[in-house]
């Protein structure tokens, strides 16, 4: 019996696979984990849990692992572009100490392709790449029955070809790449998708869901109902346009509509809001500090900010503790990968399951076309 693991950037999935392929058990999470410890802290309880619920009298003598790229040394180090927290990690190592048994270790779209080859729409047939459209662009090529493994074991990743050279920032740093223009992610941020909120609608006495009114003004698609309120991205062919806007009665959506407005078509500017450079932190000072380090121009004033658009670089945002930052510049993370969140267990002041939301948001986004 084979322990199988799926390690991706939006979730980790394992599961008991016997030599048929039938898959006996099957568990998964979201890829959660503060830096690399946390993060294998959290595929060890994954394949605790999986073991647990294995039918009584299997055991597992041999482990195989397909994980986003690239890599070094056929898998001795594994750096996902979309999993952060993971920079050179010893994952085939941690997983054969902790195991005990043997690990096999291959770029995911690789694996991808071998199972194809044996059980799957490729069975019988000599040449043939098989891709991967998820959180990233990955794929795995097979030429004459045999899969190509490259000198370190990156070959097939197409993901970071370079098709449109004045394209979105990818996550690997570089512009234009397959990943950054067609991955799941992406296709949800690029072309809109549609949330709807329950509970709060025309009728609702919360004063912040008039930011839809904002969103609206952007040129955002928002449709009322008496308790509940849809938001979409602009019509096909059109931007969302920068604005000026009074947010003194709206001052805790101001640092997302900074992160909004880094996906205008325009400056935004806002104002009213001088207070809250007195809350958890200066959201206007910490708001522009960040913006600036990821590359977008923003400027403070002392009662607001104004923000010009841009294509954010890659980067590590401080949070400053503040629930606020987090979840505001999450939204430019969706738009533009590369964006790591530092200290995002500061959510957990309001809204815990801020990240797991975030991801069923964009999985339901992306599986919806």
């Amino acid at each position: 019996m084979a322990l199988a693991l799926d390690v991706g950037g939006t979730k980790l999935a394992a599961g008991l696979v016997d030599h048929t392929g039938a898959v006996l058990v099957r568990h998964q999470v979201s890829t959660d984990g503060s830096g690399a410890e946390g993060l294998w802290g959290t595929v060890a309880a994954l394949v605790d849990g999986v073991l647990a619920g294995a039918p009584e009298g299997v055991t597992v003598d041999r482990c195989g692992v397909g994980c986003g790229g690239p890599m070094e040394g056929f898998g001795d180090r594994v750096s996902p572009v979309n999993i952060p927290q993971w920079r050179g990690f010893p994952l085939r190592d941690r997983l054969a100490g902790l195991l005990g048994v043997p690990v096999a270790l291959d770029n995911d779209a690789k694996a991808l392709a071998l199972a194809e080859g044996w059980l799957g729409a490729a069975v019988g047939c000599p040449d043939f790449i098989a891709m991967v459209v998820s959180t990233g662009v990955g794929g795995g090529i097979v030429l004459n029955g045999r899969l190509l493994d490259g000198a370190e074991g990156n070959a097939g990743h197409i993901g970071h070809v370079i098709v449109e050279p004045d394209g979105h920032r990818c996550g690997c740093g570089a512009q234009g790449c397959l990943e950054a223009e067609a991955s799941g992610t992406a296709i949800a941020a690029i072309t809109g998708g549609v949330v709807r909120i329950e509970g709060v609608g025309r009728r609702s006495t919360q004063g912040d869901v008039r930011f839809a009114d904002v969103l609206e003004t952007m040129g955002a698609r928002v449709t009322w109902g008496d308790d509940w309120v849809e938001v979409g991205g602009p019509p096909s062919g059109t931007s969302l346009r920068g604005v000026t806007v009074d947010l003194a009665d709206l001052s805790d959506t101001a640092p997302t509509l900074a992160a909004v407005a880094v996906f205008a078509d325009g400056p935004t500017r806002v104002r009213g809001v001088g207070f809250i450079r007195h809350k958890e932190t200066d959201r206007i000072a910490s708001v522009v500090t960040e913006l600036r380090r990821l590359g977008i121009d923003a400027d403070e004033n002392e009662d607001g900010f104004v923000v010009h658009p841009g294509t954010p670089t890659p980067a590590a945002v401080r949070t400053y503790d503040d629930h606020r930052m987090a979840m505001a510049f999450t939204v430019i993370g969706l738009g533009s990968p590369g964006v790591t969140i530092c200290d995002p267990g500061c959510v957990a002041k309001t809204f815990p399951g801020f990240f797991s939301m975030v991801e069923s948001l964009r999985a339901s986004t992306t599986a919806d076309g």
